[in-house]
């Protein structure tokens, strides 16, 4: 059983029935037309405005009883359950943490890749798939200097996450984080029951 469709209010019910009529008089489509749907609704009277609310007050009532039957279903249960899953999916990020150093495969890809997308052109894959040959062929000598950089950066880094784990931007990102697992514990929770 699928979720009941909430009814349209007056509003859009009135909207629908003049949306071609002003279309055609104004010769724009959608939002633009917004301004013109808002004047004429005000310009009826409560009378004429009830003709296109009541039918619909009845319509949402009748929607909200089905709705209160849908929500005992398992299938309702199913749908919250997953949207809570996908709201909670993902942690959030810290904006302020210093950027995560590039491997000694990636400084190489940086240094080759113009060479690369002049030899097989600028496809994403191609490129990669190239680049990736290449660095399996290349000899433990030539990656040497790649992975001297890249452990470099990485111990530069290592400097700059510590810092920054003393600073008052990761305490409040700890806090933030910590809000968030407990959100998603109570969330996970009400779910599984």
């Amino acid at each position: 059983m699928p979720a009941p469709k909430k009814p349209v209010t007056g509003y859009f019910a009135f909207m629908a029935s003049i949306r071609a009529e002003v279309a055609a008089e104004t010769g724009v489509k959608g939002i633009k037309n917004a301004p013109i749907f808002s004047a004429r609704w005000k310009a009826l009277s409560e009378e004429e405005k009830d003709v296109w609310n009541a039918p619909q007050k009845a319509k949402i009532a009748e929607w909200k009883i089905e709705m209160e039957e849908y929500k005992k279903t398992d299938e309702y249960k199913e749908e919250q359950a997953a949207k809570t899953k996908k709201k909670f999916k993902k942690a959030p990020k810290d904006k302020n943490a210093p950027k995560r150093p590039l491997s000694a495969f990636f400084i190489y890809s940086n240094s080759v890749r113009s060479q690369v997308q002049a030899e097989v052109g600028t496809k994403m894959s191609a490129v990669g798939k190239k680049i990736g040959q290449m660095w399996k062929e290349l000899s433990d000598e030539a990656k040497a200097p790649f992975q001297q950089q890249a452990a470099e950066a990485k111990a530069e880094y290592a400097q700059k996450l510590e810092v920054y784990q003393q600073s008052e931007e990761y305490q409040k990102f700890c806090e933030e984080k910590k809000k968030f697992q407990m959100a998603k514990k109570r969330a996970m929770k009400r779910i599984s029951m």
